[in-house]
């Protein structure tokens, strides 16, 4: 079953991405900078619809690994598809909303992550090629940043 439109939201086409910005003040939630780390910073892991528009976002310290957040950011989603009429004894995981992130998110570790959260993490490999056409989705979460 496919889950494609939900108040106007298409949940099979949710890109998501994580950008880093400075924390000039500080604050709970900064940590040191991957590239400087000496200065603090901050990482927003964002989750849009394809047109754009934010769903979910979560904010944490720069060092954080983007991967250990998706089960956050899928929580945080602010459109949730309604629960089934009875439970699937078989589920196959080809049946879930897709999520659509860059190579970060690419290792098994974060799509088995994904997966609990109840989406499908659709990501490219370390050493496989693009997809054609991969960066026209993912460009919506970027305008969302």
């Amino acid at each position: 079953e496919r889950h494609v439109e939900l108040n106007g939201v298409n949940r099979d086409k949710v890109p998501l991405d994580g950008a880093k910005k400075p924390a000039k003040k500080g604050g709970a939630a900064a940590g040191p900078g991957p590239v400087d780390r000496p200065k603090c910073g901050t990482a927003i892991q964002l989750a849009t619809d394809g047109r754009g528009p934010p769903l979910g976002a979560v904010i944490t310290g720069a060092n954080a690994h983007e991967g250990k957040q998706v089960p956050d950011v899928l929580a945080s989603l602010i459109v949730t598809p309604p629960p089934p009429d009875r439970p699937n004894p078989a589920p196959d995981r080809r049946d879930l909303p897709r999520v659509r992130a860059d190579g970060g998110y690419g290792d098994e570790p974060t799509r088995q992550r994904g997966q609990d959260a109840g989406h499908r993490v659709v990501a490219p490999g370390r050493g496989r090629a693009k997809r054609p056409g991969f960066g026209r989705v993912r460009c919506a979460v970027e305008r969302g940043h």
